[in-house]
């Protein structure tokens, strides 16, 4: 991962670019996670991008961002 502390603290803060940045670090997680399988009647499997998936899990990342809390020892 290639995000500095000061990117996700600048998008915690509310920074268009910063956001960007960390959304564009996370794209390839949310990719995969958005692939989904589907069986047709005979059992076939077929792997396929669910775009509604993909907007879902970016949505809830945009939302989880600004809640980011260090944690401090």
């Amino acid at each position: 991962m290639n995000l500095k502390y000061e990117t996700i603290k600048a998008a915690v803060s509310g920074d268009k670019k910063a956001m960007d940045e960390v959304l564009n670090e996370y794209e390839p997680y949310m990719m995969f996670l958005s692939i989904i399988v589907r069986r047709d009647k005979d059992g076939h499997e077929e792997k396929v991008f669910s775009q509604d998936a993909y907007q879902m899990l970016k949505l809830k990342l945009m939302e989880e961002i600004p809640k980011w809390k260090e944690l401090r020892k």
